[in-house]
């Protein structure tokens, strides 16, 4: 089932976050997928297009704030089982298992202090990881990929604003 994000057109420091967040969200998806995200540098907007399996096409154009890989995903989903489709196993069901497996390593980590770990517009609560904050979405992204790992944290943690 491959995956193919095109962010070319984004700006260079947050394509890799961007496509990694998008990813994570399709990787439990049945079928073929494609992502696009084009910038549109004079109206301050990005247009994003989706094409998946059994011909489901989506776009939608994302402009100022809503500029976020967050709320690209939010609404990628909502419009996914608009149309029927599940694209991924519920965050918490991902979050438990990468978080049993952090313990069963032995790898520290905790929640933000509770004023800070209430969840924002994407529900996305951030943690401390080995002394490293990561949002949920990354840890689950890093379980997902066999990365999480004290050396494959690292590894994540390297290219993460090099993207």
């Amino acid at each position: 089932m491959p995956i193919i994000v095109v962010t070319n057109e984004l700006p260079r420091t947050i394509r890799r976050s961007v496509a990694e967040t998008i990813v994570a969200t399709l990787s439990n998806a049945d079928g073929d997928w494609k992502v696009s995200l084009m910038a549109d540098d004079k109206n301050n907007a990005w247009d994003v297009e989706v094409s998946g399996p059994d011909k489901y096409q989506w776009a939608r154009r994302f402009s100022g704030d809503d500029r976020d890989a967050d709320v690209i995903v939010e609404a990628l989903r909502a419009a996914a089982i608009e149309a029927g489709k599940e694209l991924y196993e519920p965050m918490e069901q991902g979050l438990n298992e990468a978080l049993s497996s952090l313990a069963i390593q032995g790898i520290a980590f905790t929640s933000e202090p509770t004023d800070a770990s209430k969840p924002g517009k994407s529900g996305d609560r951030k943690y401390i990881v080995d002394r490293v904050q990561l949002r949920e979405s990354e840890i689950v992204y890093l379980h997902n990929q066999g990365a999480l790992t004290t050396n494959g944290i690292r590894r994540y943690l390297l290219t993460r604003g090099a993207a």
